[in-house]
């Protein structure tokens, strides 16, 4: 602690004497003012103050001088004590003896502070390193409360992203993709969506009475969210019920298994793959691609595009195709037409009119509208193709396969193809062992790179092992599960045509006259024709 200036009252037989201390270098000197209050606070009235400066401005020729012929009584020391309007600070002086006087106690300095009504905080190390240090006319803190440690407000915390802003990439040749866009904020059911950082109350403070001063107060939060979303027990998490997306609305979060898509899917949204259902207000462009998990309605038309349901497809306006649409539903597809067009799914098709397509449905095609026309192309049901046109005049060629669930068909077909090139591929590999192991016999070891080598291809000899025979075993359900349907059937509500080819399995029949209102079906070894 540096000391100020500070100055003692001596008694000498001729009068009161003021000697003066010099202060530590960089403290504060003693002032006449300080010394004339010292004076008047010990009610010591025979002075003159102009003395006492002219002592001050002599101090460098003798830091003691006289200031009355009347000698002062002795008293002890004693401190001037100062309270902030606060109550958080107290601040001391202490001032030396009168004559034979009595220096402080740290008790007495403490005494004071109790009947000052101080009772908290008293820095009692420092009172006592003042008097021990004789540290006069020095302000010290005698007390010092603590301030209240302030508190936060509880926080949400967003676990996803809040600002879906579309921006097309640019490709390296400098071309924009408008495909992906990122405008979903997909979630999954369970996901935690948000947080809320619980509040901070902070720490009381007190003051030197004693009195405690609370922190300012803190402001909860509550998650604001609609339904599809669920809160944690502890109350502190947000959780989604649904697969579907996810979106920030002010300070609500909205979850929805439904993505609403008011315009069409085109450059403004970009390529759309959605965990959940979907509904287009408009068409889908040509080149885009629509994915979800589950249904997707589509008020408009669907051009050259890529449309996969995983539930059931919706087309109100129908589907031109242009020769490259690809559709796919997991369900059933309904569309007002279909034209140029691949179509697939593991329900039935209902339509209008099917033209020159590719269709395949692991249950129905009814072709039954206002025109009921399957014309061109080829259509594939695993149980019954019914249309009130087959063909046309013109005998344009016309494929219709009832029978067979067409996907399962397909599905084994591959099965034949992939286990036949796993043989080959183990049959390579194990060439490469073989001249691996004879290289190691003869020369006693290999060099590291062919040692590995080795021990890749054998591992992997045994991974194509495990795979063909998870692969032959599904072959060999498929082949088992593919047992033709004896009540399938093709009806025709009004005409079939020369140029149409019908198939029950292997069994195929081409039409060489115009038939009407009949249905054709698998009797024995022979297709025929019956009346409806």
């Amino acid at each position: 602690m540096k000391k100020n200036g500070y100055f003692m009252v001596s008694v000498k037989p001729d009068g009161t004497y003021i000697t003066v201390t010099e202060p530590d270098e960089g403290a504060k000197g003693v002032t006449a003012d300080e010394i004339a209050f010292f004076l008047d606070s010990r009610r010591f009235e025979d002075f003159n103050k102009d003395d006492v400066r002219a002592g001050i401005r002599r101090i460098s020729e003798n830091n003691c001088f006289k200031i009355s012929s009347t000698a002062m009584n002795s008293s002890a020391a004693f401190c001037i004590y100062s309270i902030d309007n606060d109550k958080m600070n107290v601040t001391a002086v202490m001032y030396p003896p009168v004559g034979t006087g009595s220096e402080m106690t740290c008790e007495e300095v403490i005494g004071d502070l109790t009947a000052k009504g101080i009772i908290y905080g008293v820095n009692e190390d420092t009172i006592k390193e003042v008097i021990r240090n004789k540290a006069y006319n020095t302000p010290f803190v005698a007390a010092k409360g603590d301030e209240p440690v302030q508190g936060k407000d509880a926080e949400i915390e967003y676990l996803f992203n809040t600002h879906n802003i579309a921006k097309p990439k640019v490709k390296e040749d400098g071309t924009v993709d408008y495909h992906e866009l990122d405008l979903i904020t997909s979630v999954k059911a369970e996901q935690v969506v948000a947080k809320i950082i619980p509040v901070d109350k902070g720490i009381p403070g007190r003051n030197v009475m004693g009195v405690e001063i609370p922190p300012n107060r803190v402001n909860k939060k509550n998650f604001k969210f609609t339904r599809n979303a669920y809160i944690s027990e502890d109350g502190l998490s947000l959780i989604s019920k649904v697969n579907g997306h996810i979106t920030l609305e002010g300070d609500k979060i909205l979850i929805s298994d439904i993505y609403d898509v008011p315009v069409d899917v085109d450059n403004t949204t970009g390529d759309i793959e959605y965990e959940g259902n979907v509904i287009v207000h408009g068409n889908v462009r040509a080149g885009f691609t629509l994915k979800a998990s589950g249904d997707i309605t589509i008020m408009g038309v669907v051009e050259g595009a890529n449309v996969d349901a995983g539930g059931n497809l919706t087309v109100n306006r129908g589907i031109q195709g242009m020769n490259k649409a690809q559709i796919h539903a997991g369900g059933d597809i309904v569309s007002k037409f279909v034209e140029n067009a691949t179509i697939v799914c593991g329900g039935n098709i209902e339509t209008d009119s099917l033209l020159h397509s590719s269709s395949s449905a692991g249950g129905k095609i009814t072709v039954n509208g206002k025109n009921g026309l399957l014309v061109g192309g080829t259509a594939r049901a695993g149980q019954l193709v019914t249309a009130k046109q087959i063909g046309n005049t013109m005998g344009t060629a016309t494929n219709v396969y009832v029978g067979v669930d067409p996907s399962l068909r397909k599905r084994v077909n591959e099965l034949s193809e992939l286990i036949k090139k796993a043989v080959a591929d183990k049959e390579k590999l194990g060439q490469v062992v073989a001249v691996l192991r004879k290289k190691m016999e003869t020369e006693g070891k290999l060099e590291p790179e062919r040692q590995e080598m080795l021990q890749k291809s054998m591992k992997n000899i045994i991974l194509i092992e495990q795979s063909v025979k998870q692969m032959t075993e599904e072959y060999n359900n498929g082949r088992e599960s593919l047992v033709e349907d004896n009540n399938a059937r093709i009806k025709i509500t009004g005409s079939i045509y020369q140029g149409v080819k019908l198939s029950f399995g292997n069994m195929v029949l081409f039409i060489k006259d115009k038939n009407d209102y009949c249905q054709y079906v698998k009797e024995g070894a022979d297709i025929v024709r019956l009346p409806l």
